[in-house]
Formats: C-alpha cells, structure tokens, sequence
C-alpha cells in the first residue's frame, strides 16, 4: 500500500524541468503550505515541502 497526502498550497520556487536518463522528465519546486491560525491575532506562518514530478505530469505542470 502506498501513502497518500494531499497538500494545499502555492508554488514558492520557480519549478525548475529536468530530464534524467535521456527521456525521463523531472519538475522540482517548493511547496508553500499555510499552517491554521489558532488565535485571533496569531500571525499566519508557512511550511515548505520540496516536491518533485515526474513523467507527463512534471511536463504538464511546468508552464505554471
């Protein structure tokens, strides 16, 4: 069984397109995800998750 996750967030690096082994695709970028406020006049804060795409999905998503 695999692990799912899904991550809401915006792109917080300019996705850089790779292509490994000759035809194998690779989009890296950072994923910029808000965590939940908690309290009224807490201050919003933001993790970064590295993501990497592969395949027709990376060529798919690269022009964004």
């Amino acid at each position: 069984m695999l692990n799912y996750i899904d991550m809401v967030g915006n792109i917080a690096s300019d996705p850089e397109l790779k292509t490994v082994k000759g035809s194998v695709s690779l989009l890296k970028f950072n994923l910029a995800v808000d965590r939940p406020v908690r309290s009224a006049g807490a201050k919003a804060n933001a993790d970064y998750f590295p993501m990497e795409v592969w395949n027709k999905y990376a060529v798919s998503l690269a022009p964004y």
